[in-house]
């Protein structure tokens, strides 16, 4: 079964299946189709080469949610699982949907500090996303279009 006697309840996989992906295609979509958004002397450095190795953790973690073999009771103290969970997965696609990149990246951060905790394989995405901030010309510019993502809402 993995780390646990008890496996994730299956709604809450999906939510941080679905947090895991709106992540990865932001980060994605910044270092691959708006680095106009980038001070120009830094445009050079991404997406850069540890872009292959982030997709991949990003990949990894989606796995350890689906299979159970994390320590998800972490994930339960930080508020990502039930109600809570829930509610910041609906928080984050407002944020995406508001297309502020700054807020966006912030609020990338704040959820990628907690999801660490469980899946530490993460805390070089938290790093990498970290880069991509603090190389953005102006955190207040709106990115130019979703990811398409976020066209089904959650109830």
């Amino acid at each position: 079964m993995g780390c646990t006697d008890m496996p994730l309840d299956p709604e809450d996989k999906q939510v941080l299946d679905e947090i895991l992906a709106i992540i990865h295609k932001e980060i994605k979509s910044l270092v691959e189709e708006h680095l106009s958004l980038f001070r120009e002397e830094m445009r050079k450095h991404f997406p850069g080469p540890a872009w292959d190795e982030i997709q991949d953790r990003i990949g990894i973690a989606r796995l350890q949610v689906k299979n159970d073999t994390f320590a998800w009771w972490h994930l339960e103290g930080v508020g990502l699982t039930g109600e809570q969970g829930r509610w910041k997965l609906r928080v984050l696609k407002s944020v995406v949907r508001g297309g502020i990149v700054g807020a966006i990246l912030k609020s990338i951060n704040s959820l990628l500090g907690s999801l660490s905790s469980a899946l530490p394989i993460l805390e070089a995405v938290k790093e990498y996303k970290e880069q991509v901030e603090a190389s953005v010309e102006n955190l207040g510019a709106r990115r130019s279009r979703s990811c398409g993502l976020l066209d089904e809402e959650r109830p």
